[in-house]
Parts: C-alpha cells; sequence; structure tokens
C-alpha cells in the first residue's frame, strides 16, 4: 500500500470514530433528563408505598386503641374511644409528619346521638359497630348492637345544682340491652357513702343520708315536658324539635321523672346491712332495714339508702322494675360534722363520684351487680351540650325491636340529664353504668379509615412542581369478649354493613 492510500484509510476511521462519539454523546445528552425522570418516578412511587405502609400502620394502632378502650368501657359512648384511636394514630407518622385524623376530619366523625355508635358518615375516619361471625364471613354493622354479655345497662346519676336536696337529684334508668330479659327485674338498689371523705379543700366529712329534716320521696315530676323534669332540653325551648320528631311518634324535649313503675310501690329503707355472704351473695339483697319512705325523724341518719321494688312473683298488682323503666328520686346528703363545734361542709354531687359511692343492685332472680360512681369531668356533658339543637331522640334497642323513646344525652347515653356547670372537676354530677346478663350483640368493632396528603419529595427536594398525591388505606379491629384481648383482621368491602339509619 502507497502512503496516498494510508493516509486515506486513517482519515476515513477518525471520521467513523468521530461519528460514533457524536452519537454516544447526544444519547448522553438525551438520556440524562430520562433518567432523571425515571428516578424521580421511582422515588415518587417508592415514597408513595412507604407512606401507604406508614398511614396503614398509623390506622392500625388507632383502630386496635379505640376498641380496646370501647370495649374495656362496656360498648358505650364512642366519643372517648375515638380521641384514644387518635392520639395512637398521632404517634405514628409518614415522613416524619404525625398521622393526625382530626386533620381529615376535627370531629372524628362523631354526632351526637346518631345511630346506635354516633357515627356521622359511614366513610368518616373512624366508623364504630358490631362485628359478627357466620362461620365463613365477617360482618360488620352498624346498626346491631355491640356487647360482651350485656343483656341490660343501668345508668344511675346523681344530677344536683349546690346541695343534694332536689326532688329528682338522683336517677336509676334501667336499660334493655340485646337479649330477651322482659322477665328480669329489680329488688333492691343499696347506696353505701364512706366512713369518712376528705373534700377537696381538705376538710375531712363526714357523710350521711340525712332525712331529719326532709324526706327520701320519689319525684312529683311524672309528664312528659314539664318545666320541672330533669332529664331536657337545657334552653326551656319546650316545643323545639318538637314538631320535627313528633310526626314520628317520639318524645318532645324532656320527659317525665318516672316511666314503667308505680310510684307508691317504691319503698325507702335505711339500715340496712351491706356485705358478702358465704354462699357469695350479697347481704343487701336480702336483709330488711328501717323503712323510712316520706318519713322524717331526728334519727333518721344513715351511711346506706336502699330503694325496694315490688315483687312480681308476688301477685299483688305488682308494677315492677324492669328493662325500659327508669326512677328519680330526692335523698339529701350531709356532712354530719367531726365533733362539737365542727363546721359541716357542703356535699355536692361531683363528691358523690369523688367519694367514690357504692353501689349493689339485686334482682329478683337472687342475681346482682355492683359498681362505683365516679364524677363526670368531659365539656361534653355540661349544659351546653344539652341545646335544644342537639337533644337527640332515638328507641331502645335496636332496628328490629324499637323500644319507648328515649332522649339521648350527646354523649350517647340514653336517660341522663345534663348537668348544670361546665367547669370540669365541678360540672356538679357523677353517674355510674352497669351491665349483665348472659345475652350480647356481636363483638365491638371499629373500622380506621383515611385519605392524606403526601407532599412530593421532588418538589421538597428541587423545588418542582409535582403533586401533592394522596394515598388511602383502612384498618379493622375487634374487641374479643371472650379473652378481652383487640385483633386485626380484614373485611371484604362487601361485609361492610354501615347505614346511618336504620335500613
Amino acid at each position: 500500500m502507497n502512503s496516498r492510500a494510508f493516509f486515506q484509510a486513517l482519515k476515513r476511521e477518525r471520521t467513523d470514530g468521530s461519528n460514533r462519539s457524536g452519537v454516544i454523546t447526544f444519547w448522553m445528552i438525551v438520556s440524562i433528563p430520562i433518567f432523571l425522570i425515571a428516578l424521580a418516578i421511582v422515588l415518587e412511587v417508592g415514597t408513595l408505598w412507604a407512606a401507604r405502609i406508614q398511614l396503614t400502620n398509623a390506622l392500625e394502632a388507632a383502630a386496635m386503641a379505640a376498641v380496646k378502650t370501647w370495649g374495656d368501657a362496656g360498648a358505650g359512648d364512642t366519643t372517648f374511644p375515638r380521641q384514644v384511636g387518635n392520639s395512637f394514630s398521632s404517634a405514628n407518622t409518614i415522613n416524619g409528619r404525625p398521622v393526625d385524623l382530626t386533620g381529615v376530619d376535627p370531629t372524628l366523625n362523631y354526632s351526637a346521638g346518631s345511630g346506635l355508635f354516633q357515627n356521622d358518615e359511614c366513610d368518616g375516619v373512624f366508623v364504630f359497630g358490631s362485628l359478627r361471625d357466620d362461620g365463613q364471613y365477617f360482618q360488620f354493622e352498624t346498626w346491631q348492637p355491640a356487647g360482651c354479655g350485656s343483656d341490660y345497662g343501668i345508668v344511675l346519676d346523681i344530677t344536683a345544682e349546690g346541695v343534694i336536696d332536689g326532688d329528682n337529684d338522683w336517677g336509676i334508668s334501667f336499660q334493655p340491652g340485646n337479649g330477651n330479659n322482659s322477665s328480669l327485674s329489680i329488688h333492691r338498689v343499696t347506696y353505701e357513702l364512706p366512713n369518712v371523705y376528705r373534700a377537696p379543700n381538705g376538710q375531712v366529712t363526714n357523710p350521711v343520708f340525712d332525712f331529719t329534716g326532709e324526706a327520701p320521696t320519689v319525684s312529683p315530676s311524672r309528664q312528659d315536658n314539664q318545666p320541672a323534669n330533669r332529664v331536657r332540653c337545657t334552653l326551656g325551648e319546650i316545643d323545639c324539635d318538637l314538631q320535627q320528631n313528633g310526626a314520628q311518634g317520639l318524645l318532645g324535649t324532656s320527659q317525665a321523672d318516672i316511666f314503667g313503675i308505680d310510684p307508691n310501690q317504691v319503698s325507702f329503707l335505711i339500715g340496712v346491712q351491706t356485705g358478702a355472704t358465704p354462699s357469695g351473695g350479697r347481704r343487701e339483697c336480702s336483709r330488711n332495714g328501717r323503712d323510712v319512705t316520706g318519713q322524717t325523724h331526728p334519727s333518721y341518719r344513715s351511711k346506706t339508702l336502699t330503694l325496694e321494688f315490688c315483687d312480681p312473683r308476688s301477685g299483688s298488682g305488682c308494677n315492677p322494675f324492669t328493662p325500659g323503666d327508669r326512677i328519680r328520686f330526692r335523698a339529701p346528703v350531709r356532712d354530719r360534722g367531726q365533733g362539737q363545734g365542727q363546721a359541716s361542709v357542703t356535699i355536692g354531687a361531683d363528691d358523690i363520684g369523688k367519694m367514690g359511692v357504692q353501689v349493689t343492685v339485686c334482682f329478683h332472680d337472687g342475681t346482682f351487680v355492683r359498681g362505683t360512681f365516679v364524677d363526670t369531668l368531659s365539656p361534653e356533658f355540661g349544659p351546653l351540650a344539652c341545646a335544644c339543637s342537639d337533644v337527640q331522640f332515638a328507641s331502645w334497642g335496636n332496628c328490629q325491636i324499637p323500644r319507648q323513646g328515649m332522649i339521648i344525652h350527646p354523649t350517647g347515653i340514653p336517660d341522663l340529664p345534663c348537668s348544670h356547670s361546665l367547669y370540669e372537676n365541678n360540672d356538679e354530677q357523677s353517674i355510674l353504668q352497669l351491665q349483665g346478663g348472659s345475652v350480647g350483640g356481636g363483638f365491638p368493632a371499629v373500622r380506621v379509615q383515611a385519605r392524606v396528603e403526601v407532599p412530593s419529595l421532588c418538589s421538597q427536594l428541587c423545588g418542582w412542581t409535582i403533586g401533592p398525591f394522596f394515598v388511602t388505606a383502612c384498618a379493622d379491629a375487634y374487641y374479643d369478649c371472650d379473652t378481652g384481648s383487640v385483633r386485626l383482621y380484614h373485611l371484604e368491602q362487601s361485609r361492610f354493613g354501615c347505614h346511618e339509619n336504620c335500613p
């Protein structure tokens, strides 16, 4: 090969190499944005995937905490369980941000008096309901009762403005449960005051039921919509909601203090012996005391007060105290003093809960339940919560077993008066809720569901205008009545039976 031919071949080779380098450079320039876009997509997808896992973890924690709190409390009002659930949810984060469900719904899907479980909407963040297992599938229902062997409920309250001496300060509401309890009747209800009580101001008191000047009596308010009725709308607007609800055959804005029993068949006893018997019963269920019904006497002071109701087995025209009935009554409580010259201390309704007054409810079948009063602390028990626009009306029991209509307190507790004060620790009310029996509803169950915003990672890192994105998740948990434990479970959407009203 001559020199000319050699250099021409070398030139062609260099030209081909330059062309190949240019193509590579071109594709590298073109590929960089494509690679960056692909990387951004991978990062965003990964961020959303991680966010959904974090959201699911938060909702599972919320569901388990809410249903545990609810189940331990007897599957009653759902206000506090929702708050507890949200606290556990907020302890979890998505990309460092707490999962606070009040940011999704400030009410946590709570609507006082809405259905059995106060669910505002079926797609709200917290949905409380009843879980049933037919052997093959779980079925979640919001219109069937939930509970652990609760055949009845008993709500006892003391709601008094100032001193305890009103005609209807004390109340007992015998509320139907989930089973067939029509034959169950209350024989006696015994209240036990402590020997001594140290008041919040530090003074030691000697509380007694004092009938030296005022006799124990059944409330004289025995008709609906009377101004003196205790369970009522607090604004005094007798006709508010009456027209709206009257068409449904429900009650107006206050209800009679007495329903279902004959006041003349109620006896008040003092000096009844209390305590356990060797056979496992209670002395107060069988021992007689001194009948002081409607009477006063200088010696009528006692640490105990027993209300005795007629026995339906007596065959003497008895109108027994059965589920669906209620009674309110007068029973003054005062400080007897600790000695000569000792100034007495005013004892109010809050003190009944703070001193832990114990109650024994005896039934005619020989069974009994016991509990202790607690002082209500939440502002939701205050008077402003019972404005007419917030008072709800509902029937006892579930959709298939309609009962006597009752006013539902904004906390969801039927037949409970609103207190006189809004101040925490001083709302002038204490309550006791009891449950019992052998027939329950479905297991208490909670669904927590949410759609939350997830900011774009690339937008945060690079300032690109991307997003925001959203992730959605839900979690289901139920309370095992047999063990008291909580379990997560998978619920098919077709088995999520939620209705805001009876179907």
